[in-house]
């Protein structure tokens, strides 16, 4: 089958498991981890700014998806607002994290919030319309002056066993493992052209090399 059509295949279904497929969002992404999804998603802890932690000041999340780093955000007493725009994602998040969650439908090219609401913003395994110029820029709206964009964008296995091999392969013929130096590139400069300085940072698990962009508005 020519691979054109096998990434358009893998691109609708990953569509649909932000939708239709919700429920099986963390089974599909637990096997494709092998098992470290949630410790990739919470590297991005680790570059949110101490006031977050310390102050409580606000923090946005954008495509919570699922919302297990939100549930963890909150349980850690954070002051979390989360936006997705898939309301399947919507209702899986509210059952983990409760009724009193701070959660919206609405897309990231329009947020709902006032300028500077927020100390940071946080991403995780995003569809690429987050790296939208329009959506850049509300982020860097909504971002108090010296405030963080981060953002999780993906994962490289570093293991040489069958089964990691194989899911390296299963990236390389989709596509998606074949022009990260090329995103990042790009992102780069639309991080740039939003107002955002741009860091990259990679951390260690015990399976995957994570990276780790950083958006900072000066």
């Amino acid at each position: 089958m020519p691979r054109n059509i096998v990434r358009h295949l893998v691109q609708f279904g990953f569509d649909r498991l932000y939708t239709s497929f919700a429920w099986s969002y963390d089974f599909v992404a637990a096997a494709a981890s092998l098992g470290e999804w949630k410790v990739w998603g919470a590297a991005a802890l680790s570059f949110l700014p101490h006031e977050i932690f310390i102050n409580g000041a606000p923090l946005l999340e954008i495509a919570h998806g699922t919302g297990h780093l939100h549930a963890r955000l909150r349980e850690q007493g954070m002051h979390i607002v989360g936006v997705d725009r898939s309301a399947q994602m919507g209702r899986l998040t509210r059952t983990r994290c409760g009724k009193d969650a701070a959660l919206a439908r609405t897309d990231a090219l329009a947020l709902p919030f006032m300028n500077a609401a927020f100390a940071a913003v946080v991403c995780t395994f995003p569809a690429s319309f987050v790296f939208e110029t329009h959506a850049l820029r509300e982020v860097t709206r909504v971002l108090r002056t010296g405030g963080a964009y981060v953002v999780v964008p993906y994962a490289a296995l570093r293991g040489r066993d069958l089964l990691a091999r194989s899911i390296a392969f299963a990236y390389r013929i989709t596509g998606q493992a074949s022009s990260n130096a090329l995103l990042e590139a790009h992102t780069r400069t639309a991080f740039e052209n939003a107002g955002m300085h741009f860091e990259t940072h990679r951390v260690q698990t015990p399976r995957a090399d994570v990276t780790v962009w950083v958006g900072r508005r000066p």
